[in-house]
């Protein structure tokens, strides 16, 4: 049990360390994107992100978050969307170049790893390597990416399932990666499943189908991020 115990609280003070240098990324870099006369945002992912069915108006967490910006760092803020049905940080490796670096962004949040992570036989020191070759193509690039971990689904009928279960370990696995490669990472994934611990109805109603999320759902996801940006942004270095 002493074994187990010491190595739950290595996690733990990895894991902390990990949230406190994201951070100091998120703070230092939109510190500097403060005042700027024009700003550009790229949401880059799958369908989760917002290629398909989250509404009839085609709303994402990224449409929302625009004037949240525009009002935080008093900027006009252009939002573009690179998101692409079934898209893998195998395949998206692809798209770097036209749907990222062609637009010269100041941010590129990525959301991707549900494919991934429900794609079977997929083994987990593959993935690893494919998450770690597409944040390298941006690093070697200086490009400055924030990473989302992706949702769950809506149908959770406990933390144990099999594929619930497969999602959060493959979200750990990218946001240990992104600290690798200098990212802050958002886990978005707990911040929901915050809802599904004290009402799984409201849960559920962040839903449009079994795992796309609805208005109401990117919405949340959208005001999570920039209060998260937001409160990074207040933090004095010590």
């Amino acid at each position: 049990m002493k074994s187990y115990a010491k190595i739950y609280l290595l996690l733990f003070c990895a894991f902390f360390l990990m949230s406190c240098y994201s951070e100091e990324l998120l703070r230092d870099h939109f510190q500097s994107l403060n005042g700027h006369d024009e700003i550009t945002f790229v949401v880059f992912g799958d369908s989760i992100s917002g290629a398909r069915g989250f509404s009839e108006t085609g709303t994402s967490y990224g449409s929302f978050m625009k004037p949240m910006f525009a009002e935080l760092l008093d900027s006009r803020i252009s939002m573009i969307h690179a998101c692409k049905q079934d898209d893998t940080y195998k395949t998206a490796i692809r798209r770097i170049q036209e749907d990222i670096l062609s637009y010269r962004p100041d941010v590129v949040f990525v959301m991707l790893g549900f494919v991934d992570a429900s794609t079977r036989g997929l083994i987990k020191p593959i993935f690893k390597k494919q998450v770690a070759n597409f944040l390298k193509e941006l690093q070697d690039r200086n490009v400055f990416v924030i990473i989302l971990t992706t949702p769950g689904f809506r149908d959770i009928q406990s933390k144990s399932d099999t594929g619930y279960e497969r999602i959060k370990e493959f979200n750990e696995m990218i946001t240990y990666s992104a600290a690798l490669h200098n990212y802050p990472s958002i886990d978005v994934l707990p911040h929901l499943e915050k809802i599904w611990k004290t009402d799984k109805e409201e849960y559920r109603s962040m839903f449009s189908d079994s795992v796309h999320l609805n208005e109401k759902g990117q919405k949340y996801v959208a005001e999570y991020i920039v209060k998260r940006i937001s409160d990074a942004m207040e933090k004095t270095e010590e």
